[in-house]
């Protein structure tokens, strides 16, 4: 009798505990939040995420291109892979501040009005519905 008391109480006191994939879920989530707040909440705040994204996963594929094996990567350059990934995260910031100018410079021509209609339509169309996805607890 015991022992299915004890072993009840641990598995309620378990399922109360978030699991650290929550945990880790719900920290992403309000960072996410704070960038997406300071960023005005809006068509830009999502490019500037995506495009902070993007460059950050290309900084990280470069530096492992460019060593020359696993071993020698995390032997040799991680000290220095640590230093200028850090010095790139804050390159990035500043590129994906300008995320803008990065989709008129690939397409002159209709980079223009894509962003004009995207920041046109995103208010309307997609700004609730991804704050509800994300927010909504």
């Amino acid at each position: 009798m015991k022992d299915q008391r004890s072993q009840s109480s641990t598995s309620q006191s378990q399922k109360q505990l978030p699991s650290r994939k929550q945990q880790a879920l719900r920290y992403a989530r309000s960072r996410f939040r704070k960038v997406w707040d300071v960023r005005g909440g809006g068509l830009y705040a999502v490019g500037y995420i995506l495009s902070f994204l993007f460059f950050e996963a290309r900084t990280v594929v470069e530096e492992i291109s460019e060593s020359t094996g696993l071993g020698d990567f995390l032997r040799d350059q991680l000290l220095g892979f640590v230093l200028r990934f850090a010095t790139d995260s804050l390159a990035n910031m500043v590129r994906a501040l300008i995320w803008p100018a990065y989709v008129v410079d690939l397409y002159p021509r209709y980079g223009i009005i894509a962003l004009v209609i995207a920041f046109i339509a995103f208010p309307k169309y997609l700004k609730k519905p991804i704050e509800k996805a994300l927010f909504d607890e």
